[in-house]
């Protein structure tokens, strides 16, 4: 066990390191105090050996692992496949410094979130500091981004990852990115993958133009049967007794994954799933605004846009759709489910408004992907 003050000192000594070597960037600088701030807080207040029950017991089972990793042996009944590696190995490297694997894991955490706002405010150069602000609330850099720093899970990594998939031009990036989120979540790989093959096949025939302002919504509907039929085909297999497109059209399904594109998953979710009051559900979403505002400007852009959408953002509604109707299937329907698409979604927002600000223009290529977005927390 290590005292409070031991804890605070080696977070202190963390956030003034990071601030020191991040780019100089207003934003980042402040994503690495509102950190050292809140960790120390929430050790301080909830206590440090009672920490890695706040908000999630995911931060139990990480810290374990991290522990056991230390003692170069193994959880028994924990197979390697499911231990969450890419977020778990980086923590045991830190830990191996004499740092709380607790803490090890947070700053695996803030280093996500830094790579990833670093990524958005190279992707979106040259605009004013409001507009920068805009985009990093947009994509879940924000918010949310900063209160998921404070806490030892994988859902930073698992942000940084998926766009990462979406707007690396290289073939090597793209690739690590989908194998490590398949060993931190698999579905949310395989949807991601299926999302940007759709993408392209629908593109290549040139589907958008003919089906007009209906193939949004057609590629919305059809999307959630293809990912509802997935689920069962992986729990019942090709032949299982239960007939999956058939369950797709039941009111029940199609309601909660609609719910997911504004954001208010809780309300179709049973009571049974939720480990929050409605009070606090409420609260969450009013202070982490985010979570309803991205989703509702994605799905209003998206209905909106009709034939005009591009290849890699009709790829981000395939994949989207698909997740929460295989998440919709499972007891794990809720916001924080849904963090590693926020700054997809975020972007596509994010494009739709820019190409508005310049209609004489030639319509630009989707703005994923460009060069300068390369993984650095080096001085740019």
């Amino acid at each position: 066990k290590m005292p409070t003050w031991l804890f605070v000192i080696q977070a202190l000594l963390i956030g003034a390191t990071l601030f020191a070597v991040v780019p100089h960037h207003v934003h980042l600088q402040l994503q690495v105090v509102v950190w050292t701030i809140g960790v120390v807080a929430i050790a301080v207040i909830v206590g440090v050996d009672a920490q890695d029950r706040f908000y999630s017991n995911d931060q139990v089972l990480h810290t374990t692992i991290v522990r056991t990793l230390l003692n170069w042996s193994w959880l028994d009944d924990y197979p390697p496949t499911n231990a969450r590696l890419p977020y778990i190995l980086p923590a045991v490297v830190i830990a191996t410094l004499g740092i709380s694997e607790i803490l090890a894991l947070k700053v695996v955490s803030l280093i996500c979130l830094l790579v990833l706002t670093n990524q958005l405010l190279l992707h979106y150069h040259g605009i004013r500091p409001a507009d920068q602000l805009k985009t990093l609330y947009l994509t879940g850099c924000g918010l949310i981004g900063a209160f998921f720093s404070l806490l030892a899970l994988r859902e930073t990594m698992m942000m940084l990852l998926a766009y990462l998939f979406y707007a690396e031009k290289s073939p090597a990036v793209r690739a690590t990115s989908l194998t490590m989120l398949m060993l931190l979540r698999p579905h949310l790989a395989i949807a991601l993958l299926i999302g940007e093959l759709i993408g392209m096949t629908i593109s290549w025939i040139n589907m958008r133009h003919r089906l007009g302002f209906i193939f949004a919504p057609m590629s919305i509907i059809l999307s959630a049967i293809l990912g509802r039929t997935l689920f069962y085909f992986r729990t019942d297999g090709l032949f299982g007794r239960q007939s999956p497109l058939m369950q797709s059209f039941r009111l029940q399904e199609l309601r909660q994954v609609a719910s997911n594109f504004v954001g208010l998953q809780f309300l179709t979710t049973g009571a049974q799933n939720i480990n929050f009051s409605l009070v606090d559900l409420v609260i969450l979403r009013f202070i982490l605004s985010e979570t309803v505002v991205i989703p509702t400007l994605f799905s209003v852009v998206v209905l909106l846009s009709g034939p005009r959408i591009s290849r890699k953002h009709l790829s981000v509604i395939v994949a989207f759709t698909i997740y929460v109707s295989i998440a919709t299937s499972t007891d794990f329907n809720s916001f924080r489910q849904n963090l590693p698409f926020m700054p997809l979604l975020g972007t596509v927002v994010l494009d739709v408004l820019l190409r508005r600000r310049q209609p004489k223009s030639p319509e630009p290529s989707p703005r994923f992907g460009r060069a300068e977005t390369i993984i650095s927390l080096r001085g740019t």
